[in-house]
């Protein structure tokens, strides 16, 4: 759900500019090397296609992916078959499971 809203937010969140209006010559070169920085990035590319950026924020989230999945899997495993290992091999009955 993450990535999807990542992936739904506009493309120019990073390019806002601060509303009060004192734009002096030191805070325009500060912007103007961060936009030196980035550019010829594809990572950072904002007119990306939108197939394009949903590889970009998998790949970098696939093992956070693979382990939710992996543990939501075993926890609904072991949340099933834990009132059968309490009746079948510590002998507690049904009244006490509750």
């Amino acid at each position: 759900m993450a990535a999807g809203l990542v992936l739904s937010l506009p493309s120019k969140v990073d390019d806002s500019s601060s509303s009060n209006g004192d734009d002096d010559d030191d805070h325009k070169g500060k912007k103007d090397e961060h936009a030196k920085s980035n550019e010829g990035s594809s990572k950072g590319d904002s007119n990306a296609p939108w197939s394009e950026r949903a590889r970009a924020v998998i790949g970098l989230t696939w093992p956070l992916l693979a382990v939710k999945l992996i543990a939501a899997v075993v926890n609904s495993s072991v949340g099933s078959v834990r009132p059968l290992i309490l009746k079948n091999d510590f002998g507690v009955t049904e009244a006490e499971l509750g």
